[in-house]
């Protein structure tokens, strides 16, 4: 197993994702800080590839999975023997501990994409990835991750802590299980033995003869089968050429009954073509009579006034009715003027007289008011006195008041009175004047509004017909209309007996598609003898069709009569053969049957030989009882022995020794290597120590505990890697180790055991494997070409990769 690529997500340190590439590394270094994540990236590839991780307990991984993290994946994308896969699991915290919660299996082709999936379960990832690479997950962390600090105690363990170790790291212990395991299956060997024995009295005796005998029949059987079968053949031809004569007779036969199912055309069909010849008569005389109304209604139309015009002519006859009520309200206006105008005469001469009156009855009032005066000065004078005021004497004339002053105040009086009444009246028809005025103001105001609104009336008539052609013009356009009323009714009319003419035509045409119905399915039965095509005319069409029928009709009672010779021909031939066969089964001794003679002698054959072979069985079952009887008691003898062999320690000791020198022998040859020659290992056959032989200084021994720090190491990695090719060995016989993951520090070695160190695992790298260092020390980092840098952050641990 070489890894190509590793992903982690969730894991320990790794809570974000990350990836590393190893697809053209061959030596890298995982270094970082304590705590960073360097083994948990090997943690991750045995997870990936086992479901398990090295420094937990089997099925304990939620310590793995990151804090604050509710799950974990890692995928490992590798190669066996040049052959590319990938594994991916994911692992789901839970209450009790982790459960995988999906894991894959792929193989993959070179340039990456999936090829097959070979294990879609946790179980079978596992079981698929031992088989793959040949290694359990003990013997895979034994072998390929070697065992931090363990296999320099190897090296300078004493011989009894050696074995010991040994027996831990081979799993020696195994043999005590293989202890029980033998005693248990001797018992079962001997109680197994026990009831074949039983079996064998039950079987009793089998006739060998009579399977000699069965044998004899059921190879005679055989020839007859064949025979049969060649029979059986000839006669499916048979039965075939019948069926084909009969398929094309029953064809042939039903065409001709097709074929005169066409007969003439019947009496429906014929009246149904005169009733739709008279519809087709009625729609058109219908269509023409539409045609013809609404050309009349058209020329009507086009005859009839428009709504303008006769709007136009009623407002003519409507100025016409108005003109004389225009003219009688000039007249009336001329009349009131006149009338207002006698009146201001007459107001006027009436005042002219009050006027008058008011200045006699002033010039009476100052006369009176004079003599007043004159009696108020000669009030107490007689006749003949002379008066003070004019001096004259009065006459014996004299007012009879001229001496009494209250009748001179009764003149007065009555003067006054007459002259306001005379103002009174004055002053009345003034007013009256005024309002005269005015009337004659607003008459002749009407009169100009009546006689400008006359004018105006006159001027819109100018140019109008006169009233009477106006109306008669309208009188016209209401006929017109009224004719036109008829037209639409007319027209309206014509177009219902379209319609009702053209719903009975749709009607026969409807029950004629019954008709063309027949006629389609008559055609239609013998469409592959090529009938002529229908034109639509169900009378023609169908009177075509029975003429062709007719026509066709000899040729083909013809076919039909030739196919059921030929099916007689087939039935003769057929029952001939059937006879002959079935006279071959009786001699053969098998019964008459309904069924095919074939199947009778295959059955009767069938049931011969499975006698035979329930006898044969029996004769084999009570040869293998007889067998597994012997092998039963053997078994239980060697299982008995070998308990019994390993109920003691010898055999392990024997095992653990014979493992120690082969441990030490291909260590050997590892140290050789690792230090260009120099070194061996060799192994004390006395007290069964280990120690180094220097090839540099005459191959002499001497104790392990005289190395130095480096060779020190030397010899403990030529004994892990001789150690992991034992477990690889033990394992499946042969495994290729393709990689070697080094989890071991070399903090406390000096310099020069640090140089060697390096070179020793720079060789290591030198060939096909990939071979991986965890370390924190900055010289072995350095000295190899690839390496994978853990940096701790705050989110997680990430992996920075650094090609020198």
């Amino acid at each position: 197993m070489q890894p190509r690529e590793l992903i982690i997500e969730g894991l320990t340190a790794f809570r974000e994702r990350v990836a590393l590439r190893f697809d053209d590394v061959s030596l890298f270094a995982l270094v970082g800080p304590t705590g960073a994540g360097k083994s948990s990236v090997i943690d991750a590839m045995t997870l990936a590839l086992y479901g398990r991780i090295p420094r937990l307990h089997a099925n304990e991984i939620a310590p793995a999975i990151s804090t604050n993290a509710n799950e974990c994946t890692v995928g490992l994308t590798f190669t066996v023997r040049g052959r590319p896969y990938r594994a991916v699991r994911t692992v789901r915290r839970t209450k009790t501990g982790a459960s995988t919660l999906e894991a894959a299996l792929e193989q993959l082709n070179d340039d990456g994409a999936v090829v097959a999936v070979l294990a879609g379960t946790a179980d079978d990832v596992t079981v698929e990835v031992e088989r793959l690479v040949g290694l359990t997950f003990n013997e895979f962390t034994r072998a390929v991750v070697l065992p931090q600090g363990e296999f320099a105690r190897v090296l300078r363990a004493q011989p009894a802590e050696r074995q010991a170790l040994l027996s831990r790291l081979l799993g020696v212990g195994i043999y005590d299980r293989v202890k029980q395991r033998a005693g248990s299956h001797a018992r079962s060997a001997q109680e197994r033995a026990e009831q074949t024995s039983h079996q064998l009295a039950q079987l009793g005796q089998v006739d060998a003869e009579r399977v000699a005998a069965l044998t004899a029949q059921v190879q005679s059987l055989d020839t007859l089968v064949a025979d049969l079968a060649a029979d059986t053949e000839t006669l499916q031809d048979i039965r075939d050429r019948f069926r084909d004569a009969a398929e094309v007779a029953k064809r042939a036969t039903d065409r001709v009954a097709r074929l005169t199912a066409i007969g003439e055309p019947p009496e429906a069909v014929r009246e149904h073509g005169e009733r739709l010849s008279i519809a087709d008569l009625a729609v058109e005389k219908a269509t023409a009579a539409v045609t013809a109304a609404e050309a009349d209604l058209a020329k009507a139309e086009s005859d009839l006034p428009s709504a303008s015009e006769t709007e136009q002519l009623s407002t003519v006859v409507a100025l016409h009715q108005r003109t004389p009520e225009r003219t009688a309200a000039v007249e009336s206006a001329t009349s009131t003027l006149t009338e207002a105008r006698a009146e201001l005469a007459r107001v006027d001469t009436a005042l002219g007289r009050a006027r008058t009156e008011v200045e006699a009855a002033s010039a009476a009032q100052r006369a009176a008011h004079r003599d007043h005066a004159a009696v108020q000065a000669v009030d107490g004078l007689a006749p003949g006195d002379d008066c003070p005021v004019c001096a004259s004497t009065l006459a014996d004339d004299a007012p009879a008041f001229a001496g009494d002053a209250a009748a001179g105040q009764d003149v007065l009086q009555a003067a006054a009175t007459r002259m306001t009444e005379a103002n009174r009246a004055v002053g009345t028809l003034e007013g009256q004047h005024t309002r005269a005025a005015k009337d004659i103001a607003a008459a002749e105001t009407a009169l100009k509004a009546a006689e400008d609104q006359l004018t105006a009336h006159r001027a819109q008539l100018d140019g109008k017909p006169s009233e009477a052609e106006a109306r008669e013009r309208i009188e016209a356009a209401r006929k017109v209309e009224q004719q036109l009323a008829g037209l639409r009714r007319e027209v309206a009319q014509a177009r219902t007996d379209l319609e009702r003419a053209t719903r009975d035509r749709t009607k026969l045409t409807d029950q004629g598609k019954g008709l063309s119905g027949t006629l389609d399915r008559l055609r239609l039965s013998v469409a592959e003898l090529d009938p002529p095509a229908l034109d639509g005319d169900v009378v023609a069409d169908w009177t075509a069709l029975h003429e062709w029928a007719t026509a066709e009709l000899p040729t083909r009672r013809d076919e039909a009569a030739e196919a059921e010779r030929a099916v007689g021909a087939a039935k003769v031939e057929g029952s001939a053969l059937r006879a002959r066969m079935e006279q071959a089964c009786r001699d053969a001794g098998i019964p008459d049957g309904t069924g095919d003679p074939r199947d009778r002698a295959v059955q009767r054959r069938a049931d011969l030989a499975a006698e035979r072979d329930r006898l044969t069985t029996m004769l084999e079952l009570a040869d293998n009882l007889r067998a597994d009887e012997a092998d039963a008691r053997e078994q239980a003898t060697v299982g008995g022995e070998l308990a019994r062999l390993l109920r003691t320690d010898q055999f392990q000791r024997w095992l653990l020794d014979e493992a120690t020198r082969a441990l030490v022998a291909g260590a050997s040859t590892q140290l050789r290597a690792l230090s260009s020659g120099r070194y061996e290992l060799v192994l004390d056959g006395k007290n069964g120590s280990i120690a180094v032989a220097d090839l540099a200084s005459a191959g002499s021994p001497r104790s392990v505990r005289t190395l130095s720090g480096g060779e020190t190491f030397l010899a403990s990695l030529a004994l892990a890697l001789s150690l992991a090719e034992q477990i690889a060995v033990s394992a499946s016989g042969q495994v290729a180790l393709e990689s070697l993951f080094i989890d071991e520090g070399f903090g406390a070695l000096d310099p020069e055991t640090l140089d060697i160190a390096a070179g020793a695992i720079e060789q290591l790298g030198a060939g096909d494997r990939t071979v991986g260092v965890v370390t924190h020390v900055a010289e072995m980092a350095e000295r190899l070409p690839t390496r994978f840098v853990v940096h701790r952050t705050a989110s997680g641990s990430r992996v920075e990769r650094v090609d020198l």
